[in-house]
Parts: C-alpha cells; structure tokens; sequence
C-alpha cells in the first residue's frame, strides 16, 4: 500500500463540486452519498472537455482520457435506461431539506459514510 495519497481524477473533483452544489441546495451540513450520486448523474450531461481545458493544466491526451470515462459512465446509465435529468429531479425531491445555514460555495466536508465509500474505493483503486 503507497503511503502517497492517490490523486483524485478531474473528473471526480468536477462530480465533487456538483455533490456540494447539490448538498447546499438542499442546505445539507455534510456530503452525503446521495449528494455524490447526484453529482454522477449530472456530470455525464456536462460537456467536460471545455470545463477541463481551461481549469486544469491536462495535456490534451489527459483530457480525453477524463471525457471517455465520464462518457463510459453515461453509456452504462443509458443502457440500463436510467434517465438521469429525471433521475437527479425525482431524488432531490425525496431527499429532505436540512437547516445547514452556511455561506453558498463553501466547501462542504464529506459524512463519515462518504469517507468510508471513498476509503474503500482508493482501497480497491491500488
């Protein structure tokens, strides 16, 4: 096991920043998982080359190795027939509002349930 922390791909920390857009909407105090989920569902939506491109420092080669997962994600969603814009509607509308009363683009820190998920995911990323 590296004692180097593993690099989050850009494309996770663009999902990130959609789990935290989600969870302030819903005036969540913490990321849960479902705010991720959210997050997964909308990013394969999202034209990301462009997103990338002018935020990060990925050569050309990187950038489309990020969009072909994003994309690869979004196949799989659309063939098991998940819908993902009505996906993402019909679950925010079950999730209840919290009462975080926190400033709007502040960093939101992950539930202990989502630093387990992505404990285990880095586990199995080794």
């Amino acid at each position: 096991m590296s004692s180097h922390p593993l690099r989050h791909s850009n494309a996770l920390l663009i999902t990130w920043r959609l789990a935290e857009l989600e969870a302030e909407n819903l005036r969540a105090a913490e990321l849960e998982p479902m705010h991720f989920f959210l997050g997964l569902l909308k990013i394969g939506e999202l034209e990301i080359e462009p997103i990338l491109a002018e935020n990060t420092t990925l050569t050309n080669p990187q950038i489309l190795r990020e969009i072909d997962s994003v994309q690869l994600m979004a196949s799989i969603f659309s063939q098991i027939g998940l819908e993902t814009t009505k996906t993402r509607r019909r679950l925010r509308r079950s999730l209840p509002a919290g009462s975080w009363a926190g400033e709007m683009g502040q960093h939101i820190r992950r539930s202990e349930q989502s630093r387990a998920i992505f404990a285990k995911a880095e586990e199995l990323a080794l």
